[in-house]
């Protein structure tokens, strides 16, 4: 989902750069850049635990939006700097065209390696045993495997 997300930006700012201004086209570009807009919002708290780490997902989560947050906050001067060349905002328009290429093409690269990570990292199964409070976790990597007990808060290693 999040690879179309990403590439509906592109293409919702590709339409109002390119297509000739009517009606019909500037209600095609709202439409499609809103819709993409609310489910990259889904997408962007989704994708944090599905790529990254369940652990510190808040940590993770200002991180990943520090640069968004600066980039808002200096846009309207980039915006403003870009007009004053041309006294035109289609550098504007390409400007913003060309950051929805880069927030795609990051995407899709994140995609491609978080998919490539989770492929080196196999959960074999996993027991709960209740009566005792314990849970052991078995999971096997690559050319290694894991075995871990959680019991009582604490994780140590697993025999038996």
């Amino acid at each position: 989902v999040g690879a179309w997300v990403v590439a509906g930006f592109a293409l919702s700012l590709a339409m109002l750069v390119w297509l000739p201004p009517s009606f019909a086209a500037i209600v095609a570009v709202v439409a499609l850049y809103s819709v993409t807009n609310g489910i990259l919002t889904i997408v962007r708290g989704a994708s944090i635990p599905e790529m990254v780490s369940r652990q510190d997902y808040g940590a993770i989560a200002g991180v990943m939006n520090t640069p968004a947050t600066v980039a808002r906050a200096l846009a309207p001067l980039g915006a403003a700097a870009l007009w004053s060349i041309n006294s035109s905002y289609d550098p504007v328009l390409v400007a913003m065209f060309v950051g929805a290429l880069v927030l795609a093409v990051g995407f899709w690269a994140a995609a491609g390696l978080a998919r490539a990570q989770s492929t080196n990292t196999v959960r074999i199964s996993s027991r709960v045993n209740s009566r005792w409070g314990q849970v052991n976790l078995f999971s096997s990597k690559r050319g290694s495997s894991t075995i871990a007990s959680w019991s009582a808060g604490a994780i140590m290693p697993f025999s038996g």
